[in-house]
């Protein structure tokens, strides 16, 4: 493994806990909280992927489904859009670059594997976002 595959994987898993998610696997979710999907009404999930899908970019994407984080299984239903969404933005995905992401992917799901409990699951799924969201950003065309 390359000392750059080393240090990007060690800073993603890192980040790879959704700040809206509570250490004790409790919904974060409050009145106050900064999603912009309203809790009210059923389909809550739904509503929430629905509004990571009309995201205009990779990184508000990512935002939607950080903010609206449950901390449990629930958010496999969020960062997996998030993340397929982030996946469309990448155009012309280096060979060697595609393995990395993969490992790093995997990396992710690896950490979290041994132990038991949905909010591993969420922190996971939002590892692998993460890793996605690295690539979208290098890969995004600078503007000027």
């Amino acid at each position: 493994m390359s000392k750059t595959l080393i240090l990007v994987s060690t800073a993603l898993l890192s980040l790879s806990v959704p700040a809206s998610a509570k250490t004790d696997g409790a919904p974060s979710r409050n009145p106050a909280s900064a999603c912009p999907v309203k809790a009210t009404g059923g389909d809550l999930v739904e509503r929430i992927a629905a509004a990571i899908g009309k995201s205009k970019t990779c990184d508000q994407a990512a935002k939607i489904a950080e903010s609206c984080a449950f901390g449990d299984s629930k958010d496999l239903h969020i960062a997996a859009p998030a993340d397929e969404f982030c996946r469309k933005t990448i155009k012309d995905l280096k060979p060697e670059d595609k393995t990395m992401w993969e490992a790093l992917s995997q990396k992710c799901s690896d950490k979290y594997d041994t132990h038991q409990g949905t909010m591993y699951r969420s922190f996971a799924a939002f590892c692998r976002l993460n890793v996605t969201k690295l690539f979208a950003e290098l890969y995004e065309p600078i503007e000027e």
